[in-house]
């Protein structure tokens, strides 16, 4: 016999099983949405991770550039101890102040223009004989260059920067924009025997990108990897302080 089942329970028994359909469905598709936001999130910050701030890095004349692994432990503001890696923040001395007063020995200040020449005046210095005495190391103080990565200096790119002086302690920061894919070259001129280091930084990271030492006149060049702002930061070699001319300009690709 063929079974006859009413109309309205077949209705309600279909109702009740595409309903179960949709809230299946609807649970695929949330599943499927909150996957690919994962996705997408991890993408995200594997790009933002994996950022090549700059390639393509050559250095001319006396530049001589340092393997990554001597800078990598600078990975912020603070002093990281780690075996054959140094760390700038672990030396990093504060310039000298300058009262406005010559109470002590002839140690410009980062707003002095050129060494103090005081004898004869209330409070100066009478061991200097007459004569700009250069400050030792323990008194140099930098000029030009901010003394932190927010105070840095901003480079106008192609305009040299002359008579700057650098100390092997007291870090000088200079800041310069470029696009991606833009060529830029460093060029450090030291006066006489003096030789410098620089590290480079791009955009938020702690890390430095690049370190190059000139013991000379000598150009480092590299491609701009993002459109950012890079940071140098200058220091001189040895124990004694020096001068030097810097220029940041743009060039065409070899």
């Amino acid at each position: 016999m063929r079974a006859v089942w009413p109309v309205g329970w077949v209705g309600a028994r279909l109702s009740r099983e595409e309903g179960e359909a949709m809230n299946k469905l609807h649970w695929f598709l949330a599943a499927g949405l909150l996957t690919a936001s994962v996705v997408w999130m991890a993408a995200s910050c594997a790009i933002d991770d994996d950022v090549t701030w700059i390639n393509g890095e050559t250095c001319t004349d006396s530049c001589r550039t340092d393997a990554p692994a001597s800078y990598a432990c600078d990975v912020d503001s603070s002093c990281t101890e780690v075996e054959g890696c140094q760390d700038w923040d672990c030396t990093e001395l504060a310039p000298p102040i300058d009262a406005g007063e010559d109470a002590d020995a002839d140690a410009p200040s980062p707003r002095d223009v050129e060494v103090d020449d005081d004898v004869g005046d209330a409070g100066g210095n009478p061991a200097d004989g007459g004569e700009d005495v250069p400050p030792t190391a323990g008194e140099c103080a930098p000029f030009g260059g901010g003394p932190t990565r927010d105070e840095a200096d901003s480079i106008t790119l192609g305009v040299a920067e002359s008579e700057l002086r650098s100390c092997p302690a007291t870090s000088q920061w200079f800041r310069f924009d470029a696009m991606d894919g833009t060529r830029f070259v460093v060029d450090l001129r030291p006066v006489g025997e003096g030789q410098l280091s620089f590290l480079l930084y791009a955009g938020d990271d702690p890390t430095p990108v690049a370190s190059a030492d000139m013991t000379d006149a000598g150009t480092f060049a590299a491609f701009a990897g993002a459109s950012t702002t890079y940071y140098l930061r200058i220091r001189s070699l040895g124990t004694v302080f020096v001068d030097y001319a810097l220029t940041v300009s743009e060039a065409a690709a070899p």
